[in-house]
């Protein structure tokens, strides 16, 4: 009941400020109201940290304050509602075209489906367990985002939080770990929402901008994310939605993608790489807009943004600390390795995550079907069935786009062949490059879909014409986004077969470009018949959550039975052994490392304190933390165990992953001080 009352309190507060801005359009005020929300949010929980007041006790004061101010202001702005205009016909006319039919259809039921997942299914992706949950419970746990001691990885420690502290959140609001996956699918909406702002503004009629958001959902990476605790689609969400309120923008909405804008930055240095994209589309839109925008950002950052940045600065003398994931991927530019980077950031946007062979084969078939079908209406000039497709031969190249990325592939596997393109270079490599296409529907390989190789296309096709045209406006800087990212991509850093992930957002800021694609109905038609198709593959044949030649429905899955699915069997056997001898109130110690899945440790409702122990003085540490329950990784830490062992700690396997220490309690030690 709490946790329902703080989350109405949350949405009544956000919509009743986006209302109080009296913005134009009901989408765009819905988005402000995302915007407001997670600003509220994340404030809230850093506010409240310092004193670990992050309780629903907290909470609750807090959103009582936060509900007095807004409703105040509302109610000073003349208690406005939120304009429907004329949303009945709009959505009448829109569904009367087909492709917009199809489309919204599969895209509902793929939603309907991925919520299903978010409320039912427990997490068991790598990133999630690893970092982004652990991080989030260990400040649960704490009652505030704080500096984590010994953890395992950096990551935990390192990476901005401001997703996380959405999680956090709703780790407090309901007691436990529910809801970890819905600040993702949350953002995933919102930037549909965002893309269909753009696109309007950029003066697509609703037809086109609806289909053009719709695609967001249908990207293979967008639907795999959404029901994970990864951050990607946050950050993304927050850049398209301030590039929302600034393309011929007003100065209100320009205070609210400054805002989108600084509370991005908090989230993932991908959207400090968006700022000047952002910069560009408010000075087009004017000097107002751009002061307005430059001022609410910076207070934003400032008051928001930051703090990850300061805490690294505080603990490790670096504004973006020193761990895992960042310096040893970190390179200089140089020549040609930062052009083969590039080269194969590229490539790895080919992607075909789902589609089995005879699938590329029927829709080459159907592309040729539909290239003859076209050509014979062509020959008919003064029929009706021609003046209906009003498309060239071309509207069969969406039907031929997968069995294309094939032929793209070969091509360009060729052109490094001939000019020697060094693809794997010590200096500029992180992890090995292979000319294989993605298959795989993996939130961390995966990219967007065959269609994303029409996403880029579209961004050099855009570019060249505003160059032909000398048009330096916002279609430019939108196009110019996803180039720009990869190039500074390529400087900094080396490849991995994750940075698909880190163009998420370039991709959400030229996606409204698409809306192009639907200005022949024909052509705009196979779109969205290959879309349809790839967002189905993708859910498919998820590898971590799959439908077809699952043993059991992912949303049937328990705790033990999820990670049993994706990790070594040592993990789940371990966690079932712990979570059944360990009772979940009992504080316990880990030496663990930094790919190991530390969330499962706080217990099924993250009832469990956890210290993490520092090695070689774990026994020291044990006792002024009054441990006598200690979690190890049962292949590592040797010399640990046998330490433990000498002093008086019963050492037994609890399977071949994890191993248990214990010894008996102390009563002279208070349990767990450092938590």
């Amino acid at each position: 009941m709490i946790a329902v009352l703080l989350l109405l309190m949350v949405a009544a507060t956000a919509l009743a400020g986006a209302a109080a801005l009296r913005l134009d359009g009901l989408a765009t005020t819905l988005l402000a109201a995302y915007v407001l929300a997670v600003a509220e949010v994340t404030a809230l929980v850093l506010l409240l940290s310092p004193w670990r007041a992050v309780t629903r006790a907290g909470l609750f004061a807090g959103e009582i304050v936060v509900l007095g101010i807004v409703g105040a202001a509302w109610w000073l702005r003349g208690r406005p509602t939120i304009r429907l205009g004329g949303l009945r016909a709009t959505l009448g006319a829109l569904l009367r075209d087909p492709a917009v039919v199809l489309l919204a259809g599969v895209v509902a039921v793929a939603l309907a489906y991925e919520l299903v997942l978010v409320l039912a299914t427990p997490p068991n992706n790598w990133d999630s367990l690893t970092y982004h949950l652990a991080r989030a419970a260990a400040w649960f746990r704490h009652g505030g985002l704080y500096w984590i001691p010994n953890a395992p990885t950096a990551r935990m420690n390192e990476f901005q939080p401001g997703a996380e502290l959405l999680v956090l959140y709703l780790f407090t609001a309901t007691g436990k770990g529910a809801l970890w996956a819905l600040p993702q699918y949350l953002a995933q909406l919102a930037a549909m929402a965002a893309v269909y702002v753009v696109s309007r503004r950029l003066g697509y009629e609703p037809r086109r901008a609806l289909l053009a958001a719709l695609l967001f959902a249908t990207l293979s990476l967008v639907a795999l994310e959404a029901t994970t605790a990864q951050n990607d689609l946050v950050a993304a969400s927050l850049a398209v939605a301030a590039a929302a309120f600034v393309v011929r923008g007003e100065p209100r909405g320009a205070l609210v993608a400054g805002l989108a804008a600084g509370v991005g930055c908090g989230v993932k240095l991908t959207a400090v790489l968006a700022l000047p994209v952002l910069v560009a589309l408010a000075a087009l839109s004017g000097r107002k807009v751009l002061s307005r925008f430059a001022l609410s950002a910076a207070c934003s950052t400032a008051a928001v943004g930051v703090w990850g940045y300061v805490l690294n600065l505080a603990e490790t003398g670096h504004v973006l600390g020193h761990g895992q994931g960042r310096v040893e991927d970190t390179t200089n530019p140089s020549f040609p390795g930062s052009v083969s980077t590039a080269f194969r950031v590229l490539y790895r946007l080919i992607d075909l995550s789902g589609y089995p062979s005879w699938l590329l084969w029927a829709l080459g078939v159907a592309a040729g079907v539909a290239a003859a079908v076209v050509l014979v209406a062509g020959v008919a000039r003064s029929s009706a069935w021609r003046a209906r497709l009003g498309a060239p031969p071309v509207a069969a190249l969406p039907f031929a786009q997968p069995a294309l990325c094939l032929a793209i592939a070969g091509a360009l596997h060729g052109i490094a062949r001939v000019v020697h393109l060094p693809v794997n270079g010590a200096a500029t490599t992180a992890s090995p490059f292979g000319w294989q296409v993605n298959r795989l529907p993996n939130e961390d390989v995966s990219a967007f879909g065959p269609l994303g190789v029409g996403i880029v296309a579209t961004s050099v096709v855009m570019c060249w014409l505003a160059f032909r045209r000398r048009d330096a406006g916002e279609r430019l800087v939108l196009a110019l986004a996803l180039p720009l990212f990869v190039v500074v991509v390529a400087l900094g850093s080396k490849y991995d077969a994750w940075l698909s992930r880190f163009l998420l957002v370039p991709v959400a800021l030229s996606l409204p470009l698409t809306a192009a694609w639907f200005r022949r109905r024909a052509v705009g038609l196979g779109v969205v018949v290959v879309a349809s198709v790839t967002l189905v593959l993708a859910h498919v044949h998820n590898e971590l959550k799959p439908i077809a030649n699952a043993r059991t429905s992912p949303w049937a899955l328990t705790r033990v039975e999820a990670v049993d699915f994706a990790w070594e069997p040592g993990v789940a056997s371990g966690t079932a052994a712990l979570d059944e001898l360990v009772p979940p109130s009992v504080c316990i110690g880990a030496l663990l490392d930094p790919d190991d899945p530390t969330y499962l440790l706080y217990g099924p409702d993250l009832r469990r304190r956890l210290v993490f122990l520092r090695v070689p003085d774990e026994e020291q540490e044990a006792n002024a933390t009054g441990l006598t329950t200690i979690v190890v990784k049962a292949n590592d830490y040797q010399d640990a165990q046998a330490r433990l062992r000498a002093n008086g700690w019963s050492l037994r396997p609890l399977s071949t992953y994890f191993t248990l220490a214990t010894r008996p309690a102390r009563s002279s030690t208070a349990p767990c001080v450092r938590a």
